[in-house]
């Protein structure tokens, strides 16, 4: 979620939303007004939907849709997120420019760390300053049932420059550095709990936050080194405790600039390591179509588990070792049958 789109949730009045899109309230609660659901498949005669006023969301009861402010209103206005937003930005009176740092980062401890660390130089990843790493003994419940589920111990906090907040604009988030060569660029917020399911706000980058034009990874050298790229940071840490070459593409495309630096730093063979998922396809698709003609690509398929961060070290490696070249794949290819044979002959 960007910074902009937090500002609008800070400022935005429901009663005044739902007065510009016509919507008729049936009734309020504390901090919640009842409507009639948008769902035009969903024949609401009871108003069972449900808005919270403080966190922008809706949830119907009765057909389960849900969403938050930008889907409502790109329900009822037909329009798409970028013009939602632009509708909102109005109604609230934002004007785009609001990038005071101030707003973005609250807890003066890691804005001042913040500050330092941006002015040091990194020569090795192992070298990476440790002041801004906080104690997680000291962080709220929910943070510390998240690093236990990701499997983030002290040894990986410190030597990746993990910490998190437990207030302000990263509330609950963890937060790890974009790092770009030997210096750190930005920072992004990484949710501890379930997020929405129509709109991926897991991260929260910073409003000057270079995430399409770096790798996250390149802290040296890497032109001698394989290397398997995958789309999550957390992705990438779990293989390299593997003892894998794992870089974060920090999404599953590639931008201009991220293309331009793979083929700059990398001259051996490179693999990727998709999600399970519609997105691991999106992310053959583009490898296949932007470097597979320049640069000697394989395909990694993961057999259980639903991305690298959740896979086991045995997992991680027989992907890496039973890869196919991605240009014998068809596109969105569900299933590999030398890797279904070579199983079945195992049991």
């Amino acid at each position: 979620m960007s910074y902009i789109a937090n500002i609008i949730k800070e400022r935005l009045d429901a009663k005044a939303l739902f007065k510009e899109l016509s919507v008729n309230i049936h009734r309020e609660s504390k901090d919640e007004i009842w409507m009639y659901c948008p769902n035009p498949d969903h024949d609401d005669s009871h108003a069972s939907c449900s808005y919270n006023t403080k966190e922008h969301i809706w949830n119907c009861l009765g057909c389960d849709w849900s969403g938050d402010v930008f889907s409502l209103v790109m329900q009822i206005e037909g329009i798409s997120y970028r013009n939602a937003r632009t509708f909102l930005k109005k109604l609230c009176g934002v004007t785009g420019k609001e990038s005071d740092e101030k707003h973005l980062i609250k807890n003066l401890e890691y804005k001042t760390a913040r500050k330092k660390i941006k002015d040091l130089n990194v020569d090795k990843e192992t070298n990476l300053p440790t002041q801004f790493s906080l104690d997680f003994n000291k962080a709220n419940e929910q943070i510390q049932r998240y690093t236990r589920l990701r499997r983030i111990n002290r040894l990986i906090a410190s030597k990746y420059f993990i910490g998190y907040c437990n207030t302000g604009y990263y509330k609950n988030r963890l937060i790890l550095p974009i790092i770009h060569f030997s210096r750190i660029v930005g920072f992004v917020g990484r949710a501890t709990w379930q997020t929405n399911k129509n709109y991926d706000d897991r991260y929260l980058f910073e409003s000057d936050a270079p995430v399409g034009s770096m790798v996250w990874g390149l802290f040296n050298d890497h032109k001698k080194q394989d290397a398997v790229f995958v789309e999550g940071i957390f992705d990438a840490i779990r293989l390299r405790s593997y003892r894998i070459n794992a870089y974060s593409c920090l999404s599953n495309n590639l931008s201009e600039k991220q293309i331009k630096l793979i083929k700059e730093n990398f001259d051996k063979r490179i693999y990727i390591m998709p999600d399970n998922d519609a997105g691991g396809d999106i992310m053959r698709k583009v490898f296949r179509e932007t470097l597979a003609h320049s640069k000697e690509i394989y395909d990694c398929k993961l057999k259980i588990a639903e991305d690298p961060d959740a896979s086991t070290r045995e997992e991680a490696w027989y992907a890496l070792k039973n890869s196919r070249p991605l240009t014998d794949l068809p596109i969105g290819q569900k299933s590999y049958p030398h890797i279904i044979k070579t199983l079945i002959r195992r049991l």
